[in-house]
């Protein structure tokens, strides 16, 4: 995940992506017909943007980095 942006994603509400983006607060999940509401959390994001409000908590994503990631795999295929 690109450190300091956040993610938008589209599909199925139970997709992972959108419990993985809820957990790490780096992003939102909509399903493909949210369309107002798309665009409703792309224009606050856009307002915070230019405000300097708009930031993003990088604590959780780390897990998910391709370090972390392999290490896992490695310790699984021991």
């Amino acid at each position: 995940m690109p450190p300091g942006k956040q993610i938008i994603s589209f599909g199925p509400n139970e997709a992972d992506v959108s419990r993985i983006l809820s957990e790490t607060a780096s992003g939102k999940h909509f399903s493909y017909e949210d369309s107002e509401v798309i665009k409703d959390y792309i224009l606050e994001q856009f307002e915070q943007w230019k405000k300097g409000n708009l930031l993003v908590n990088t604590q959780n994503i780390e897990q998910f980095s391709r370090r972390n990631l392999s290490k896992k795999l490695a310790e699984i295929l021991g």
